[in-house]
């Protein structure tokens, strides 16, 4: 029986900084995420996958924290190296933001996006069972 599912949870922190005028990530943003993934016809070498993530975080700017709530859903592929191990990279994003301000009366900020100049690109690895 194969398995088309895999579920995921992050609890992290990412920092960037500033390589030849380029952001990197260099570690785990106090961010909490889940997610799903959907793997396309996993018994072949190459093979398509889409995910969704629902996402929470909080900012502290000062003694203010803003709270973000996300969500997004990406396409990706993978390259199965092995009967369980797989490469994987996820391309573009459609997604939707909501971030306030943690003050009395303060309102939401929202936006869509939907990336498609592949400056949001994911590698990753994933195993089978």
């Amino acid at each position: 029986m194969e398995w088309y599912l895999a579920l995921s949870f992050l609890l992290g922190m990412i920092l960037f900084f500033m390589f030849l005028g380029v952001p990197v990530a260099l570690a785990f943003l106090a961010a909490n995420m889940v997610g799903a993934t959907y793997f396309m016809a996993p018994t072949s070498k190459f093979s398509m996958n889409v995910s969704a993530g629902l996402g929470y975080r909080t900012d502290s700017v000062g003694d203010v924290d803003v709270n973000t709530l996300s969500f997004a859903v990406s396409p990706g592929f993978n390259y199965w190296i092995a009967d369980s191990w797989g490469l994987v990279a996820n391309i573009a994003a459609l997604s939707y933001t909501s971030s306030e301000v943690d003050v009395e009366g303060a309102e939401a900020a929202t936006g869509f996006g939907l990336n498609l100049d592949l400056s949001d690109i994911n590698f990753g690895m994933v195993y089978k069972f």
